[in-house]
């Protein structure tokens, strides 16, 4: 579960923001500046049983200039595992936590119970998965299914199981509840509460509905498997070429006008490296560095006058990309 960065100047317009970038790119001469960027692999340590945290902070300071106050800004996010425990929400409404045999156990003590977590990202969920049983032999469980509501007990159905029925024989054996998500056409990224309701109409007064036993969210995707740094030249073999070779570079609309460049792209040891060549000769070669790519595009970083610059660029046919240099400027490049 992610988020968007903090925006430092979000009551600023594109224009006074464009300006002001620049006004440190090309004026500020002999500073340097340095952009934070990368990847981590939150891997699941050995003897970790699944039930750990990774806690992101990002935190920003300056000292101001010229009169201007200084900037102070922080966020921090929970990352945790897909798999959440019955006793690991952050609140309970006629929900009965219990704990048999060493295993925890939440259980809905009548229809409209629910178990709340507070705050996190649904972008990339396709799914919540349950085991339950509702044994009538132990516990008299009348079974029923859960549904998923955004906000509130009653607010925006994004998903409901099948009805688990209630089962005559004795023991605890789990069935699958799964409940797809289909998130709302507004839905615009935003951390919500998310509601399991469990839920059971047929039967007036049902009293206990079942046992809940493990509960896991399922990403329409998976993660990236962590890559392990390749070794052998060998490996270039299978890599798409498509970069490789020369490009002619275009940043339209830049307080200068529009710039250009040419990039010249080769692959060594599996990796593909560049130089971006002035092509009236006035300037000197500049390495490409943190290249990036994927199936569909490439991302790259240069420096300017002590600044850290960064392309991004997708295909848009065999012999043409577009993109964005900083998020802001258009991009295109045409294979030469």
């Amino acid at each position: 579960m992610f988020a968007a960065p903090v925006n430092f100047f979000s009551s600023l317009s594109r224009t006074p923001r464009s300006n002001i970038f620049f006004w440190k790119l090309f004026l500020r001469k002999g500073r340097s500046y340095t952009v934070t960027k990368g990847s981590y692999p939150a891997k699941v340590e050995a003897g970790d049983q699944g039930k750990g945290v990774y806690i992101v902070r990002a935190a920003y300071e300056d000292h101001g200039a010229n009169d201007m106050p200084a900037l102070m800004a922080e966020k921090s996010f929970i990352l945790r595992s897909t798999t959440v425990g019955p006793h690991d929400f952050d609140e309970y409404v006629g929900v009965n936590k219990m704990s048999f045999a060493g295993a925890d156990l939440a259980i809905p003590a009548k229809s409209g119970s629910y178990m709340v977590l507070k705050q996190i990202d649904l972008a990339g969920l396709s799914a919540v998965h349950l085991q339950a049983t509702a044994p009538k032999a132990q516990l008299n469980a009348a079974g029923g299914k859960v549904e998923l509501h955004l906000g509130s007990p009653d607010g925006t159905l994004i998903g409901e199981s099948e009805f688990l029925e209630a089962s005559e024989g004795g023991g605890f054996a789990p069935s699958p509840m799964i409940a797809p998500i289909a998130l709302p056409n507004d839905f615009n990224g935003e951390l919500q509460g998310l509601y399991l309701v469990f839920t059971n109409a047929r039967k007036e007064n049902p009293g206990s509905l079942m046992v809940v036993l493990t509960i896991e969210f399922k990403m329409a995707r998976g993660p990236k498997p962590v890559v392990e740094e390749e070794n052998s030249s060998a490996s270039s073999a299978s890599k798409d070429d498509f970069f490789t070779g020369k490009w002619d570079l275009t940043f339209k609309g830049t307080p200068n006008g529009d710039s250009k460049m040419n990039a010249d792209i080769n692959r060594n040891a599996g990796r593909l490296t560049g130089n971006l060549i002035d092509p009236e000769g006035k300037n000197p070669t500049v390495p490409m560095t943190d290249i990036q790519e994927s199936p569909d595009g490439i991302e790259f970083s240069f420096t300017a006058q002590g600044f850290n610059v960064n392309i991004k660029l997708s295909k848009a046919d065999q012999n043409n990309l577009k993109g964005k240099m900083m998020d802001m400027f258009d991009a295109v490049a045409v294979r030469l």
